[in-house]
């Protein structure tokens, strides 16, 4: 049988073996006209690399992907499959590649494919295992079955080119150049490769959708001047789109399984540094001194772990550390608590403090299906300005639904002179004591208590 050199786009897995019978051929499914971004991506470096040759069904959703792919691989191949060769009265009427015979298919790539000589690849078990093409019983006995085919693994949407190791033998026609970690099939691949399981006692889920990755820098408007600390870099997905843009990244990762892993996946970025420690008990001023310039801008980036994203937050506005803009990715839950206005059922001490650290906006939100694995909960990327210090802290609320005259009491008592002190005080703001602390603004917040210490009750 001979070896094709090019890739055979077609639309899924049925086509892939019916062609498996007919000729020796990678192929790339797209899995229907709805061909997504990083599976274009996967042609046109393929197309670099090998070459590639569409062929697709003789219907409209297969002239539909052969438009996508021409239009975005303009120097590719095609393959026709006359209409009656598709065989439609074995399937109902439909047509396809997979209802061809093999002598239709060969002779729908008759003087359109390269014939190849090409040695063949050593490819190990990990190898596979990191591709994402394999796992369980007897798939340690595909490396011998692939070693005498042409050199390349059978690319499946979500595969990519195989990641490599130094140990692996490769043919001249492979290069070193993968998808973005960001990317479904590489943080598959990857997550493979080194058997990752996320934690969900450290509050792990990988991002993997690069058009929100990029969004979330932009909301940050990271450029080449700026240093930027991350927190939680996990596969280095956020990083990565980081360091193509800021001056410096430092990031900061408490497990240490995965700082192998980020000294692979970035190790094109020189402008990266990993600091194995918890961000909670760092000591934040010092690391900013030690390793950025003071007369850069600094800027905090990270996708936050859920369960302890009040106490980064507060440690991180509380610290001397000056940050020009943070933006961070929380549990949505928690991000309209942090916008919430007086009145509303999310406006409460948290929201109190957080407004009065810094300006606070949702940039945009985050659907659970842009992580693996998907959490129980949709996300958003917020972003804060911290304010100038302001004369005073806001005092806050013990019980929101019990009115401002019961809520103050229990913080000072209810002796009859301190009785009367509270209510000189609300008397002076214009406040009234009948108003639940639900209702009060930031700028309530901090004129009562200014006015409280004045009176000596603070």
């Amino acid at each position: 049988m001979k070896k094709i050199k090019e890739v055979l786009v077609v639309e899924g897995k049925d086509d892939t073996k019916q062609i498996n019978r007919a000729v020796n051929a990678d192929t790339i499914e797209t899995r229907g006209s709805a061909i997504d971004d990083d599976t274009l991506t996967l042609i046109q470096k393929l197309a670099d690399q090998r070459g590639v040759i569409i062929f697709t069904d003789p219907d409209f959703s297969g002239e539909k992907i052969r438009k996508i792919v021409a239009e975005a691989v303009p120097n590719a191949k095609h393959a026709f499959l006359p209409k009656a060769a598709g065989r439609p009265e074995k399937a109902g009427g439909s047509l396809g590649v997979e209802h061809a015979s093999p002598d239709a298919i060969r002779a729908a790539l008759d003087h359109v494919y390269t014939e190849t000589t090409a040695a063949p690849t050593l490819i190990t078990h990990d190898d596979l295992l990191a591709a994402g093409l394999i796992g369980g019983a007897g798939a340690k006995a595909r490396p011998n079955n692939l070693k005498n085919d042409y050199g390349c693994l059978v690319f499946s949407q979500p595969i990519l080119p195989l990641p490599y190791s130094r140990s692996v033998k490769r043919s001249n026609h492979m290069t070193n150049e993968l998808p973005e970690i960001g990317s479904p099939a590489r943080t598959k691949a990857i997550l493979n490769r080194y058997r990752l399981v996320a934690k969900k006692s450290l509050g792990q889920n990988f991002l993997s959708d690069l058009n929100i990755l990029r969004n979330i820098v932009a909301a940050g408007d990271v450029n080449d001047h700026d240093n930027v600390i991350e927190i939680g870099p996990g596969i280095g997905a956020l990083t990565e789109q980081i360091a193509k843009r800021a001056h410096k990244v430092v990031a900061f990762e408490i497990d240490e399984n995965l700082l192998p892993v980020l000294d692979e996946t970035l190790m094109d970025y020189k402008n990266v540094k990993i600091i194995n420690e918890d961000i909670l008990k760092a000591n934040l001023p010092a690391v900013v001194a030690d390793e950025f310039e003071a007369d850069r801008p600094l800027k905090l980036v990270a996708n936050l772990p859920y369960y302890i994203t009040t106490p980064i937050l507060m440690g991180v506005l509380q610290s001397t550390v000056r940050f020009e803009a943070i933006v961070v990715m929380m549990q949505a839950e928690v991000a309209e608590r942090l916008v919430a206005e007086p009145g509303t059922k999310a406006y409460g001490s948290l929201s109190v403090i957080m407004q009065y650290r810094a300006h606070v906006e949702i940039a945009f939100n985050v659907p659970r299906t842009a992580f693996i694995p998907q959490p129980n909960v949709d996300s958003a990327i917020i972003r804060l300005t911290p304010r100038e210090a302001l004369p005073v802290n806001p005092g806050c609320f013990a019980h929101r639904r019990k009115s401002l005259w019961n809520n103050l009491q229990g913080i000072f008592g209810k002796q009859p002179e301190v009785r009367e002190r509270i209510e000189t005080v609300l008397n002076q703001t214009g406040i009234s004591r009948q108003l639940r602390p639900e209702c009060l603004t930031l700028l309530n917040f901090i004129e009562l208590t200014n006015a409280f210490h004045n009176e000596g009750l603070m």
